[in-house]
């Protein structure tokens, strides 16, 4: 399948995510053999951080460990034999953005849903600022903080989570083809008008007429999928296409 196709195909999904997290904010325990996932997205850092940037290699650094942080404090069988269960299947980062996927064995907060997301956005968002305050008096740089929302989604099967991980994904391309013409200087009234807002076919035809093929080009590794290994450290991995992320997530994640 053409990259078009699988991007638009994904993106498509949306608003079937949308449907998932309104119905999930109303559980309270999630049973045993689901999937629980908890989005957090940076509240106003993408404007703060990234406003004219497709990636900020600090900002960059900073979700990084603060995941890694983050993965440290709550995963209580890290230091158990390769046969324990696990607790994280997996995690991306888009952005300002990180989806972090729980097993779907897993006991944490004995799967209390409220408990998860609150216990998740609040770590992830103290290590967030905790490490970029850090980063700021050891290189007297621009210091980095800020703090992150935190909505829950449940999933009944791998399938799933894969197509959900491949759906911010693509949401993250989508959004970066725009910025990418925001920032060569095409026109608001253009860019966000009906007809081209969130299209994808416009976009790839604007970039192509304004010669920003190696600008588009660059935006498809910057997101970060985290898999655990069995001695339970994250790896970390990088996709150059739709195609490459679909292979390798569906290769290296549910194999």
């Amino acid at each position: 399948m053409k990259e078009m196709e699988l991007l638009s195909n994904f993106c498509s999904l949306e608003k079937q995510f949308k449907l998932n997290e309104r119905k999930s904010e109303c559980l309270g325990e999630v049973e045993y053999g689901k999937y629980i996932c908890v989005r957090l997205d940076g509240i106003g850092l993408s404007k703060k951080y990234l406003k004219n940037d497709i990636s900020n290699t600090k900002f960059d650094g900073a979700m990084w460990q603060a995941f890694l942080s983050t993965y440290e404090a709550l995963n209580i069988n890290k230091d158990k034999l390769a046969d324990a269960p696990k607790i994280f299947l997996g995690a991306i980062i888009c952005s300002d953005e990180i989806s972090i996927i729980f097993d779907s064995q897993s006991n944490y907060c004995d799967r209390r849903l409220f408990k998860i997301v609150t216990t998740i956005a609040s770590t992830f968002s103290s290590f967030f600022t905790r490490n970029g305050c850090e980063h700021f008096k050891k290189k007297l740089g621009h210091k980095i903080c800020g703090a992150f929302d935190g909505r829950p989604l449940v999933f009944s099967s791998v399938t799933d989570v894969s197509n959900y991980m491949t759906h911010r994904y693509a949401i993250c391309i989508r959004n970066s083809m725009s910025k990418i013409l925001r920032v060569s200087g095409v026109d608001a009234s253009e860019l966000y008008s009906r007809e081209n807002f969130n299209n994808i076919d416009y976009y790839k035809r604007k970039i192509d007429d304004l010669s920003l093929q190696e600008q588009y080009k660059s935006v498809f590794d910057k997101p970060i999928v985290f898999l655990p290994n069995y001695l339970r450290e994250m790896q970390s991995y990088r996709h150059e296409s739709m195609s490459r992320f679909i292979l390798g997530l569906n290769g290296e994640i549910f194999e």
